[in-house]
């Protein structure tokens, strides 16, 4: 389960949103997988939705900090 520091964690590789919640296998345990494992490609999913004030400007600095987030046929 996701706890208050690893979602800051999380959180603080995004622009500043206004509300943010993490929902899926990644946010809360669920039978079925082991979250001992330390492998990106073993661990479960984490879904997250970001409200933002001003998605234009947001996704401006996104596409600053996180380029890999989008397509590489999207025009920087």
């Amino acid at each position: 389960m996701l706890n208050p520091g690893e979602a800051n964690e999380v959180l603080s590789q995004f622009p500043d949103v206004t509300f943010a919640f993490a929902y899926g296998s990644g946010a809360v345990t669920q039978d079925g997988y082991d979250y001992s494992k330390k492998a990106a490609a073993d661990l479960p999913m984490l879904d997250l939705i970001l409200v933002v004030d001003d998605p234009f400007q947001w996704h401006t600095e996104n596409m600053q900090r996180n380029p890999h987030h989008y397509s590489p046929l999207f025009p920087l």
